[in-house]
């Protein structure tokens, strides 16, 4: 059954996101609200290529933002200046049910960021192996999401808590999460990698 907008900012203190999202992309589809369908289906599904809603001008938000360190095969930091400290973050594309496995994980995250070390091979001269992030950072990010999650379902108009919601329809939805990297100056560079790709490979604990 979908829950009304009501129920769904009562449940957003402790409800579990992946299916708080559900639920509101459930009530978005009901009540035509095609912008917060949408914006569900991208939180759910990820910010990947196989996402049937994303589109050339689809960015990964910056509230799926991490910062994190990047290390070379042998396990040394790579250190860069301030102003270079925009290499340490990278933004998360996978869905909310992704997120929040990783979220659980005892340990340091190692991801494989291959648009990132690239640049960073290219740009620095400096040959990094993967990006670690800990599992906290994640927790962040789910925070931000479900903040963000609250602010639609209240700027949706008086009309969405008057949808009739016992539709006994319950709708599929196919995840495929996936890790992505970074985005002429570095900078700039690394800004244009927040477009959806599924070039990261699997992250390990």
């Amino acid at each position: 059954m979908t829950k009304s907008r009501t129920e769904l900012l009562k449940d957003l203190e402790d409800g579990t996101l992946s299916v708080l999202l559900g639920h509101a992309l459930q009530l978005a589809h009901l009540a035509n609200q095609t912008d917060l369908e949408r914006w569900c289906r991208l939180e759910l599904q990820g910010y990947v290529p196989s996402n049937p809603v994303v589109t050339d001008e689809t960015t990964v938000p910056e509230y799926r933002a991490v910062s994190g360190q990047h290390f070379n095969l042998y396990g040394s930091i790579l250190v860069v200046p301030s102003n270079l400290e925009f290499i340490n973050t990278q933004r998360m594309n996978e869905g909310v049910e992704e997120l929040e496995s990783y979220a659980n994980v005892q340990g340091i995250l190692a991801m494989d960021t291959p648009n990132a070390r690239e640049l960073i091979k290219k740009h620095l001269g400096v040959e990094v192996h993967h990006f670690r992030v800990s599992p906290n950072a994640l927790k962040g990010v789910l925070a931000a999401i479900r903040s963000e999650l609250r602010d639609r379902l209240l700027a949706l108009p008086a009309e969405a808590d008057s949808v009739p919601t016992n539709n006994g329809q319950n709708e599929i939805l196919i995840l495929k999460p996936t890790f992505y990297g970074i985005g002429v100056d570095l900078k700039a560079l690394w800004r244009k990698l927040w477009k959806p790709s599924s070039d990261r490979t699997e992250v390990d604990a």
